[in-house]
């Protein structure tokens, strides 16, 4: 198993302006973040409010009818 870069890593390379100088790569640190997230499998984290104003919506909708 070969260990790519980490997202510090990823982060440092779009903050440096020299990096992008030709579109390969773009295409380069591209590959590089959907590897990582491949790899890492992140958890998406969804806020509560959301899910309150849906039900809100719902309840007044249902109450209107």
């Amino acid at each position: 198993m070969t260990v790519g870069p980490n997202l510090t890593d990823l982060q440092m390379s779009v903050q440096d302006v020299t990096a992008f100088g030709q579109l390969e790569d773009y295409f380069a640190l591209a590959y590089a973040f959907l590897k990582l997230l491949n790899e890492t499998r992140p958890t998406r984290i969804v806020p509560p409010t959301i899910t309150v104003i849906s039900f809100t919506n719902m309840l007044r909708h249902t109450v209107i009818k």
